[in-house]
């Protein structure tokens, strides 16, 4: 996130959502897949996820998801 420490980021977060195709893009993307918020933890350990704006949005996620974030 060089370059990007002072930039606003913005959260999305969704329930419910359901898998109707392919996921698709490649605007700065490695890999794009649909993956359940159960497998982050074990990414996340196994070094699959390691940017920092990632790993910061997708615990913040979690959190929200889990009913002990704000709004």
């Amino acid at each position: 996130m060089a370059g990007m420490v002072d930039a606003e980021h913005l959260l999305f977060v969704a329930r419910g959502a359901e898998l109707v195709g392919s996921p698709e893009g490649e605007v700065e993307a490695d890999r794009i897949e649909w993956v359940p918020m159960a497998e982050v933890p074990g990414m996340i350990s196994r070094g699959d996820i390691w940017t920092s704006g990632t790993l910061i949005g997708l615990l913040q996620a979690q959190v929200w998801l889990n009913g002990r974030g704000r709004g």
